[in-house]
């Protein structure tokens, strides 16, 4: 993607037609550091185009994360947030009390993966792996109860 804004190319790319609030999502998306519910997508999103609602960003997430323009991660709450797919593999652990996400740059399915298409003869093209559980300020709270 390009840092000027104009995201027509890369929706191309993905087979979708450039619009204000796809542009718009993805320069917000492209900027967060951290995945974000659409809730608060959205509010970043009317700063800039009053007009928005927010059916539309639910809409566009849905569509981008079908293209894999975006991953999105569902908590145990059923709480889920997004952010722009990964340029590299990559796979999550998630605590269940503050929703941190941690990243593992190690897949640990590679050969799992590979031993599943020996013994099926099923291509695998993807694969996502998300671990819950509490990270260590979590642990401590809830060992002190």
């Amino acid at each position: 993607m390009d840092d000027c804004g104009n995201y027509k190319n890369y929706l191309n790319e993905h087979g979708m037609k450039s619009t204000k609030q796809r542009n718009l999502l993805l320069s917000i998306l492209a900027k967060i550091q951290t995945p974000q519910t659409a809730e608060k997508l959205y509010l970043q999103a009317i700063k800039s185009d009053s007009s928005i609602n927010l059916s539309t960003v639910y809409r566009v997430l849905e569509k981008f994360t079908e293209k894999n323009i975006t991953i999105r991660t569902s908590f145990l709450d059923d709480k889920s947030v997004y952010s722009l797919y990964p340029k590299t593999h990559q796979h999550q652990l998630i605590c269940m009390r503050c929703k941190k996400i941690v990243l593992l740059e190690h897949c640990p399915l590679e050969d799992f993966e590979k031993s599943v298409e020996e013994s099926t003869h099923f291509s695998v093209v993807n694969h996502r792996l998300e671990l819950y559980g509490y990270c260590r300020q979590c642990q401590k709270i809830i060992a002190m109860g």
